[in-house]
């Protein structure tokens, strides 16, 4: 990949990086995603997470639509989800069970069935974290969701890039996932 080129087409474009409140409203709309109470995921998962700050997240939201799911999914995904390791191993462990109600659907959902689900392509589920902007400043997807992870990484960006940087992977992933999305 041409970094050099990508980095001329994302200085000659500028790509808009959406703030919070478009990310969700993109979420809720484009991938119907509905918001879940952030408990529905145990607050030590959270705090044993390196790939998130529990002190900074401040949303959960989940997707269940199937036609959604395909179209976040990409092959990679799919193989992953018929994977028979993946597809049995969190069955056989056990989970700490929270029972919540969604605000938005009245739906009960478990984390043992998030994570069942999560796991067999069923449902994706995104966090969101922010710092006092407006901004989202980090996010994670729990499930298969190549499609909806570059996307968010186009809009949103990764926190710690060295935006300009060639040699930067973060900034090469962040160039990728704007092209991989026709923002550049």
């Amino acid at each position: 990949m041409n970094y050099k080129e990508l980095d001329a087409r994302s200085k000659h474009l500028k790509p808009v990086k959406l703030n919070r409140f478009q990310i969700e409203h993109t979420l809720e709309r484009k991938y119907e995603a509905k918001e879940l109470p952030l408990f529905t995921i145990p607050r030590k998962d959270y705090e044993n997470d390196e790939e998130v700050d529990e002190k900074r997240i401040y949303k959960l939201y989940t997707i269940t639509n199937k036609q959604v799911l395909k179209q976040i999914q990409n092959k990679d995904d799919i193989d992953a989800i018929k994977e028979p390791f993946l597809s049995t191993i969190y069955e056989k462990a056990s989970y700490i069970v929270s029972q919540t109600k969604s605000k938005n659907d009245g739906q009960s959902v478990s984390y043992n069935q998030l994570i069942h689900e999560h796991n067999h392509g069923k449902r994706v589920s995104v966090v969101l974290e922010k710092d006092e902007t407006d901004y989202v400043t980090n996010f994670k997807v729990y499930g298969f969701a190549h499609h909806l992870v570059t996307y968010l990484v186009a809009r949103i960006g990764i926190e710690g890039m060295k935006e300009g940087d060639m040699t930067d992977t973060d900034y090469q992933f962040y160039l990728e996932c704007l092209a991989e999305n026709g923002f550049i």
